[in-house]
């Protein structure tokens, strides 16, 4: 007699910090038929990623999906092969767990003994070590699926609500209006995304005390070398607020974890539209205006929009909320002022903000406070550097001179010119390239 016999692969606690794991990747989809050691799906914990492989033969029910968070004891997929046997079988199987980055040592888990097979109910090894520990009957869990240690600690009455695993269904992230925060104003333009195990991780240990500490600033320095290429309308001939907003609001669609905000411990959220905020204070009245779809604005719409929300601001006219609510990153510009530095802070329901100060007329520094729970140092260091990059374009060198050389003795324009001559020549090398020489080296000695 020929019978399906299902075998049901349920998480195992890799490390004693996990209450879950999140769903990486699929290899198969439900109904296909798979073999003994396929690669099922990809995990992922606080402290690795890990393949699980069936353990058995059979056509495959996959009870999870991709970005899902599923925890300890529930099910990920179920395995049902024909067996030359009466009866149907119903436990978990023994998949092994192996690291991602490392072939080989697979570690084979979960293991159901006889009797709870025969009761119906599906116990985590966690579990089972609890049930044993506090005595509790396998009666205790009529027509229960699967147990975990929730489960067992409310049967022997140690909990007063059921566990988290009552109900059979893999648990999922939460939307986006619950478990947390939304931006000002309940706006709604943001993707929900789930927060990897190893930030998780990280986010937890920034405490000191006790008390969250979850941002950090990282500065950069910016030496001009002359004059703008082309040249600045008056508000910006001593500032590049302009040249800052309008590069680092093509760069966020490479660093998206600086254009969002902190949901919860487990999400983030990443706003669609790229909106910059301009802080504006006049020492009584500090108001944050934005300049909104600032990715898709040319340099001098960014520079007539910015003097459209100065003007605004210095009129005292009652200002439209949208334009006060609006922004996902915030600039504050103290160029003006003697500060030659600051630690901006971060605004709320936003994981950046970038401060602007200078030395001198010439040497600038941007600094960058992020949220840890977001992003992370070398992004935002990476971020940095191709903003200075970016900005250090729009400037020519003062005096050229200085850097024309002769290429056979690598004397300068300036040294050149102050030796009495008039200038270099411009030669054709024998490799068809062109170059400068000075009259000493063309001529000779």
């Amino acid at each position: 007699m020929s019978t399906d016999a299902e075998l049901l692969v349920c998480v195992e606690r890799h490390n004693v910090n996990d209450d879950s794991v999140i769903i990486l990747n699929l290899c198969f989809s439900s109904g296909e038929a798979i073999a003994a050691g396929d690669v099922i799906l990809e995990v992922e914990t606080s402290k690795t990623n890990l393949e699980v492989i069936s353990p058995a033969s059979g056509t495959l029910e996959l009870h999870v999906a991709i970005g899902d968070e599923v925890e300890i004891g529930a099910p990920l997929f179920s395995v049902r092969s024909a067996e030359d046997q009466g009866g149907s079988i119903s436990a978990p199987g023994q998949p092994r767990l192996r690291a991602v980055a490392t072939a080989g040592d697979d570690d084979a888990v979960l293991g159901q003994p006889a009797d709870q097979q025969q009761s119906g109910a599906l116990f985590s090894r966690a579990a089972e070590i609890r049930r044993q520990e506090l005595g509790v009957g396998l009666e205790a869990f009529p027509g229960r699926k699967w147990v975990t240690v929730e489960d067992v600690e409310s049967a022997a009455g140690l909990r007063t609500a059921p566990g988290p695993h009552a109900q059979p269904a893999p648990a999922k992230a939460a939307p986006a209006a619950v478990g947390g925060p939304v931006p000002a104003g309940g706006r709604t333009d943001f993707t929900r995304t789930t927060r990897t195990k190893r930030k998780r991780a990280e986010s937890s240990n920034l405490t000191v005390y006790g008390n969250p500490l979850p941002q950090s600033t990282i500065w950069i320095d910016i030496d001009l070398p002359g004059p703008r290429v082309v040249g600045a309308p008056y508000l910006f001939e001593e500032t590049i607020a302009d040249l800052v907003v309008y590069e680092a609001s093509r760069l966020f669609k490479n660093y998206p974890t600086l254009n969002a905000f902190h949901i919860d411990d487990r999400a983030y959220g990443v706003y669609d539209s790229i909106n910059f905020g301009i802080s504006f204070d006049s020492g009584e009245n500090l108001k944050v205006l934005s300049i909104d779809g600032s990715d898709r604005l040319s340099l001098p719409d960014v520079q007539h929009r910015f003097e459209q929300l100065l003007h605004l601001y210095e009129s005292g006219e009652s200002l439209p909320q949208e334009l006060m609510t609006s922004s996902t990153v915030t600039l504050s510009d103290l160029t003006r002022t003697p500060a030659t530095g600051m630690l901006p802070l971060i605004n709320g329901h936003q994981s950046l903000i970038l401060g602007l100060s200078r030395y001198s007329s010439t040497l600038y520094s941007i600094s960058a406070s992020f949220d840890h729970r977001v992003s992370e140092g070398l992004t935002v260091a990476a971020f940095l550097g191709q903003l200075a990059e970016r900005v250090l374009s729009y400037f020519r060198d003062a005096d050229l001179s200085a850097s024309l050389q002769c290429f056979t003795c690598q004397r300068t324009m300036s040294e050149e010119l102050a030796m009495g001559n008039k200038a270099m020549l411009s030669v054709k090398r024998p490799d068809g390239s062109d170059a400068l020489i000075c009259r000493n080296c063309f001529e000779g000695w």
